[in-house]
């Protein structure tokens, strides 16, 4: 199943495919050219056989380029990619691409060969797709601020990681989301914010919490702010919730009293207390049950022992007497 942060960077491609030609030029110094735009990611060779690639962008004149996002190694794809390349082929009549952007080194490693099968008799079928590996110096390459958007996917290499390196991507990208446009801006940011792990949250709450780490840049500022309003927006759901179960469970304190009182059951201070002070909406459940039924406060909270045990435990008493 595919995570929230492939997902980020999928839908990133798709509604601005210039993005790919930007990376590849980047990062393998080579130019898709033909302007691209989003097709039908369904790669369809019969009503029975249907591949999904994450993302197929068509040029002029029937080019096709073929895009996934991988994470991990998978190893169906080594079918799936020359089946999918085989049917765009057929289909368009032109040979295009198939490019693998991956932060991983075995990853990368694993799908330079992996669409490479042999016969039993010699016979080969091969698929070389393009690898775009986002690591080490290639980050650099992608926060020098001449692409901005290009900083999503230097976020989404080290958005696992821990340490200063991933932190300073992080606050790198920052300062260069801040040379995009609104709505691109905030959406950029909002989208970073998605994208990144616990220890990564973590780092920006630290930030804000102690602003002497790092010099407060405007870049970061703007992320200050959407954190602190998305911190806000949790703590009012939780704070609702928690209002919500607080009103249950004073609605049951309030029966269960009401209970007692009109079965004449006498609740001592502390026992009252005790009632009072509950939260727990099963426990105020289980004591509401033995309400109906009790004949004393003690038996509806617990405190008073069963009469077949106490029995038992009299006759324990007397024997050894």
């Amino acid at each position: 199943m595919a995570s929230a942060s492939h997902d980020i960077l999928v839908l990133a491609l798709r509604e601005d495919p210039a993005l790919l030609g930007a990376l590849v030029e980047r990062l393998r110094g080579r130019q898709i050219g033909a302007a691209l735009a989003a097709d039908d990611s369904a790669v369809r060779f019969a009503k029975t056989s249907e591949v999904r690639p994450d993302l197929v962008l068509r040029g002029p004149r029937g080019s096709w380029v073929l895009v996934e996002v991988q994470q991990r190694i998978d190893h169906p794809k080594r079918r799936r990619w020359p089946l999918a390349a085989s049917i765009l082929f057929d289909q368009r009549r032109v040979m295009g691409d198939v490019v693998v952007i991956t932060a991983s080194r075995a990853v990368a490693r694993w799908a330079r060969d992996a669409a490479h099968a042999r016969g039993p008799l010699g016979s080969r079928l091969l698929l070389q797709p393009v690898v775009v590996l986002i690591d080490g110096r290639e980050l650099d390459l992608l926060l020098d601020g001449a692409r901005p958007t290009l900083a999503l996917f230097a976020v989404w290499a080290v958005r696992r990681q821990r340490g200063s390196r991933a932190h300073t991507v992080l606050a790198r990208a920052l300062e260069v989301t801040q040379r995009l446009e609104e709505p691109l801006r905030t959406n950029q940011v909002r989208a970073i914010l998605d994208m990144i792990g616990e220890q990564m949250s973590a780092f920006l709450k630290k930030l804000a919490e102690h602003p002497e780490i790092l010099p407060l840049s405007p870049g970061y500022r703007r992320f200050e702010a959407i954190l602190l309003a998305r911190g806000r927006a949790e703590g009012k759901a939780e704070g609702e919730a928690e209002g919500r179960a607080e009103g249950e469970a004073s609605g049951r304190r309030d029966a269960l009293l009401a209970l007692c009182a009109a079965r004449g059951l006498r609740l001592a201070p502390a026992q009252r207390s005790r009632v009072r002070a509950c939260r727990d909406l099963r426990t105020l459940e289980r004591w509401i049950r033995r309400a109906a039924v009790a004949d004393s406060a003690a038996a509806v909270l617990g405190d008073a022992r069963s009469p077949r045990r106490r029995r038992s435990t009299d006759r324990r008493a007397t024997g050894r007497s």
